[in-house]
């Protein structure tokens, strides 16, 4: 057992008394309280690289786009909580270190096609996949998988109508924080939908490997 989920189940036990709660009612609570441990480990480690690479506003962005969107949409996991985190930190550290190298070569109007063709691309994968569960929480009830489903449909039109605001601001003030979050979220959108397909699940599969011999289980 991890130390994480040996974490999460120390905490459920210390609040919740186990005689009264069914078994399945227990593994939920682990689970969930597993997760919001994982996403708290998760977000800290992203703002401490984060400050350290001078891409504070840019991994959060890219980190709540793909929590916030995960939540509902579902996606890949790692068989390790361990790599979840260091895959999940990468992820958000790295793009907006690339996205800090090369912005100045890039048009505003490039930017603004690739994110309506990830947009596009996101609404199909949400409507053709969403929500994509795991072997080990299977979501079995009709009811939950269409209410995901609508759910991940909200999110992804609040994040559409924040990526208009975002480069609507841009037009008008040229800071260029405004524009590298906004290439942030396009890409947070982009890698959680890309998760939910098939290809998407072959990468992680082969990441997750790699890992495996470095990162100690």
């Amino acid at each position: 057992m991890f130390l994480v989920e040996k974490l999460s189940k120390s905490i459920v036990s210390n609040i919740c008394n186990a005689s009264e709660i069914d078994k399945d009612e227990l593994e939920m609570i682990e689970y969930g309280a597993l997760i919001f441990i994982l996403k708290s480990i998760n977000i800290i480690s992203v703002i401490i690289f984060g400050v350290i690479f001078g891409v504070f506003l840019e991994s959060l962005a890219i980190t709540f786009t793909i929590i916030i969107l995960r939540k509902y949409s579902g996606g890949v996991h790692s068989d390790s909580p361990n790599r979840c985190i260091v895959i999940g930190t990468c992820i958000s550290i790295l793009f907006p270190i690339i996205v800090n190298k090369i912005y100045n070569y890039i048009p505003f109007k490039f930017v603004n096609v690739i994110a309506i063709i990830i947009l596009i691309f996101s609404y199909y994968i949400i409507l053709k996949l969403a929500p994509v569960d795991s072997p080990a929480k299977p979501i079995v009830n009709m009811e939950m998988r269409k209410n995901l489903k609508n759910m991940s449909i909200l999110v992804m039109t609040l994040i559409s109508v924040l990526l208009i605001l975002l480069t609507i601001l841009y037009i008008n003030f040229a800071y260029i924080i405004l524009l590298k979050i906004l290439e942030c979220i396009c890409f947070g959108v982009f890698w959680q939908c890309f998760s939910l397909t098939v290809l998407g699940h072959v990468i992680m599969g082969k990441i997750d490997n790699i890992l495996k011999y470095i990162v100690r289980k």
